[in-house]
């Protein structure tokens, strides 16, 4: 909730406009401005196009991402495709209780040999591209493995064997469940293959009199992982240094530098600062949503309500120890000796009654409390 009002704040003390000019050959150039910049201007912008005053092109191999664990794969899901963790969640859990992926609450990326042996199946046999193949673990193994297909089943693949009744399923499958298996396959498969080799395009551009550098991939030079997880590439052919290339459009919105939180961008900030487990991710996020404290916009962006704002603030003022990053990452650590058996858990139970009744009744309190407990 802290999290999500300070981003909030910040939100709003960097109010820009911004502008998206798109280009006669389909390139789309972003530009912002100061809130106050006159919106005028931009018709002379249109009348005299984007100058290209430096274009460097080198080659550089991409790695393939690795597989997915629950913080990457929700963060993805909440990011691209705009699905909510607790919805996204069940569709994992649907997945997984149909046998068609692995356990969907880890924070493992590490592969088995079982996984590597579906990726070899699926590049060797349905791709043909043993050359693209290259195994990798990723990792020390954990409790539990990555987030992959249990089998080398794409998602055409999986559509027709359900509909012809080859698999059987309890679930009734639709749309979404198609859709977040492609995403977990397609990424799995990825991990397992080579790198990419490609040339990216750098190019310094003027529009008006504001000058900003993109980069782009402007060409595939070795596909390796990008036969199944394909990358967005930009055909720059034509363009050069001193080029004037003609605007065709633009849209323009009033947004900020900081941009507010999604759900996704929450988790991430979770698995970043060690706060929650994968199998609470979901759930910290649909109790602060149902609680009234943040609100999700028609575009899935989180905003504090008056309501978490004013909670918020009275719980940091009142009960800032108890309520910090630090002591929630600590209790977290002292669960974790308690499952080694490193640490008694009557002891931490004493410890934070002690702490606990401190903070509710006050020192006088816990003197008395401590007197009648003796």
């Amino acid at each position: 909730l802290g999290w999500i009002i300070k981003q909030h704040k910040k939100w709003k003390e960097s109010r820009r406009l911004f502008v998206e000019y798109i280009l006669e050959n389909g390139l789309k150039l972003r530009f912002d401005y100061d809130i106050h910049f006159d919106k005028s201007l931009i018709k002379e912008y249109l009348r005299n196009g984007a100058l290209v005053l430096i274009k460097t092109e080198f080659v550089e191999k991409i790695n393939p991402p690795p597989p997915y664990n629950t913080n990457s794969l929700l963060s993805e899901l909440a990011g691209k495709y705009r699905l909510d963790a607790k919805y996204a969640m069940k569709i994992l859990q649907d997945l997984f209780e149909s046998g068609l992926i692995t356990y969907h609450r880890t924070d493992s990326i590490h592969v088995s040999p079982t996984g590597l042996q579906v990726a070899k199946e699926y590049v060797n046999n349905v791709l043909k591209e043993p050359k693209l193949l290259k195994l990798r673990s990723w990792g020390s193994e954990g409790t539990h493995e990555c987030i992959r297909p249990t089998r080398p089943y794409d998602a055409e693949t999986l559509r027709k064997l359900l509909i012809n009744g080859t698999l059987k399923s309890f679930v009734n499958f639709v749309y979404v469940h198609f859709k977040v298996y492609d995403i977990i396959f397609r990424r799995f498969i990825a991990s397992q293959m080579e790198p990419a080799t490609v040339v990216k395009t750098r190019l310094t551009i003027k529009i008006g009199e504001y000058v900003k550098t993109f980069e782009f991939v402007s060409k595939v030079l070795e596909p390796g992982f990008t036969k199944i997880l394909p990358i967005s590439v930009i055909n720059l052919d034509g363009i050069e240094k001193g080029s004037v290339i003609r605007i065709v459009d633009y849209r323009i919105w009033k947004g900020s530098l900081y941009p507010l939180y999604k759900q996704g961008d929450v988790i991430k900030l979770m698995k970043e600062r060690n706060i929650g487990r994968p199998s609470t991710y979901a759930k910290i996020l649909s109790s602060i949503l149902s609680h009234g404290y943040v609100i999700e916009s028609k575009n899935k962006y989180l905003v504090p309500t008056s309501l978490g704002i004013k909670v918020y603030e009275y719980l940091t003022t009142n009960y800032g120890f108890l309520v910090s990053e630090e002591t929630t990452r600590k209790l977290e650590r002292v669960m974790d000796e308690i499952e080694k058996g490193r640490k008694s858990y009557v002891d931490t139970l004493r410890e934070l009654f002690t702490v606990l009744n401190r903070a509710y009744i006050g020192e006088e309190g816990v003197e008395k409390a401590k007197a009648i407990e003796t």
